[in-house]
């Protein structure tokens, strides 16, 4: 052994390396642990690099997966991992090409290209070839330890996330099926409002296919007449469901309805959900139609700023039960959206303001000058609708679309849950729940940006004028920088431990540290807690003291975030 004393090493995995070289006619004596991470005296951790078994020279053993000591892989290994998987699909990867070796598991390529990487001993970057993916050639690959997910983001991004496919024998005797699924949908600016009968986007969008139309009752009172007027002369519409566009009511029962109403309007599976409204309409639609018939295209039609900047760009759907904000959901693309921002006319300031909070977590994630913009903006936008000045407020929101765009695309299906954009989204379920939803989404949002920024401040990770900034930003849009409301410390904690449970067992909780770069905490305690509380409470005191005019609030001296 070298690097570990076979204690350290779990009986699984000795047993299995035995077993291995039984089959080979070796003694288990002959076989040599090597560690491969990048500190190889050290016990091995969760999500450290592995180990390789050496079992003669053309063949080895390599464990790729310390959570989980029944994955394993025996690999050949001269072969090219493209050329290996051929082999494994035409059922030539036999157990005498192996030498008398079971193969216990062939994961897929982006694991093999760890492995190949791990046997390459050098410091420099390894580069991908076009073996492995063409569309990552050259990628570059500086640590094993995201190799994986460098890869897998580089080829999900290049090929609108197609999943592999294929059907064979596996040596061991199971066989393994993937089939081909393609994931994309567009987003569409119209000309003219969305329900004008003069503007074509939605109707080239669904065809002739039977339409049932979501809308939220707010939208409805509103727009009704003119969106039921373009379904009569435009669309094949079939039917209609308005729904209370509340956090309270995004429930399953609510889904229910709504699949009961569609099935009752004759919706086919051929059919198309088109929801119209904010986001808790697209979320409840959208979940309604992943599951209706085992899933029936949608549509978004969003009509509010979070649900333009934030909810349209996503493939996530859910509702709210068991206590716990959006637990029940699913992975669901749309066909498409259609992105109208003249409904944003009608929207009170709050509406606004309350979508600002997303869009300026895009800016403290990615983009330092849209942050500018939008404290030079952001105030006058707010309180006229988003129409003053009305070229910026176009320029700030799309800019939103495309840098979420651009996080969710490498893992739009949440294989590795570090997110940076739940940047706001850890705190934020539980402060909406505890005050029975009359803390707004974007109003949480903010006050959970808050939260983790002045965490990061009093653990030296960021500088305080990075909290500074923030907060007097969220006060002049009129969000809230404190609540009466606020969760009490030890009810934040239980936050933090759903975080956990979301997030498969990792805290993750995300905190800025400067102009597009984040850290990720896995710990937090309530001391911590406790001071952040307090620093917002003094905040808000101070700015309610100082000006209680948000519009007449200057906007001070250039800060760097």
């Amino acid at each position: 052994m070298r690097g570990l004393d076979a204690d350290a090493l779990p009986q699984g995995l000795i047993e299995f390396a035995s077993h291995v070289a039984r089959r080979l006619g070796q003694s288990s004596a002959q076989c040599t642990m090597v560690v491969t991470h990048e500190n190889s005296e050290a016990k091995p951790t969760r999500g450290s690099a592995g180990f390789i078994v050496p079992l003669t020279r053309t063949l080895a053993l390599a464990y790729l997966a310390p959570a989980n000591w029944d994955k394993f892989l025996v690999l050949e290994m001269g072969a090219r991992p493209v050329a290996s998987l051929a082999m494994r699909h035409d059922g030539s990867l036999r157990e005498e090409r192996l030498a008398g070796a079971t193969l216990e598991e062939l994961i897929s390529l982006v694991k093999m290209l760890e492995v190949r990487f791990m046997l390459v001993h050098s410091t420099e970057p390894f580069v991908t070839t076009p073996d492995f993916f063409p569309e990552t050639s050259g990628l570059q690959i500086e640590s094993v330890h995201n190799a994986g997910a460098i890869v897998e983001g580089a080829r999900r991004a290049a090929t609108h996330f197609e999943r592999g496919s294929g059907v064979w024998q596996v040596a061991s005797g199971h066989t393994r099926m993937r089939a081909n699924h393609t994931s994309s949908y567009d987003l569409y600016r119209p000309n003219l409002a969305t329900f004008d009968l003069n503007e074509d986007t939605l109707e080239r969008i669904v065809s002739s296919r039977p339409v049932f139309f979501v809308i939220d009752q707010v939208i409805e009172a509103m727009h009704g007449s003119a969106i039921r007027c373009y379904g009569r002369k435009r669309l094949n519409m079939i039917g209609e469901f308005v729904c209370a566009g509340t956090e309270a009511e995004k429930t399953v029962k609510m889904a229910e309805d709504i699949c009961r109403a569609a099935l009752s309007a004759g919706l086919r599976r051929d059919g198309l959900i088109v929801a119209v409204g904010g986001g808790v309409t697209l979320d409840v639609a959208g979940f309604a139609a992943s599951i209706l018939r085992r899933g029936v295209r949608y549509v978004r039609v969003p009509t509010t700023l979070i649900g333009l900047v934030d909810v349209s760009v996503g493939v996530k759907q859910a509702v709210n039960a068991f206590g716990t904000k959006n637990v029940l959901g699913s992975f669901y693309p749309p066909l498409a959206c259609v992105l109208d921002y003249g409904f944003l006319k009608t929207l009170p300031a709050c509406h606004i303001a309350a979508g600002f909070s997303e869009v300026i977590k895009m800016a403290i994630l990615c983009d330092g000058p849209l942050f500018e913009e939008i404290e030079r903006h952001g105030p006058t936008l707010t309180f006229s609708s988003f129409q003053e000045p009305k070229e910026v407020g176009m320029r700030i929101a799309e800019t939103a679309e495309l840098l979420m765009m651009q996080e969710l695309a490498p893992n739009l299906f949440e294989d590795d849950l570090a997110r940076r954009v739940d940047f706001g989204h850890t705190f934020s379920p539980v402060i909406e729940i505890d005050s029975d939803f009359r803390i707004s989404h974007g109003e949480a949002v903010g006050l959970d940006m808050l939260l983790s920024t002045a965490i990061a401040a009093n653990c030296g990770l960021c500088n305080s004028d990075v909290l500074d900034r923030l907060a007097r930003l969220l006060d002049a849009l009129s969000l809230p920088v404190w609540h009466e409301e606020m969760p009490s410390p030890s009810r934040l904690m239980i936050a933090l431990s759903k975080a956990r449970d979301h997030r498969g067992g990792a805290l993750n909780l995300v905190v800025p540290r400067s102009a597009g770069s984040v850290a990720f905490l896995q710990d937090v305690s309530v001391e911590e807690l406790v001071r952040a509380c307090n620093d917002l409470q003094r905040f808000a005191i101070t700015e309610r003291l100082a000006s209680p005019n948000p519009m007449e609030r200057s906007d001070g001296p250039s800060l760097s975030i």
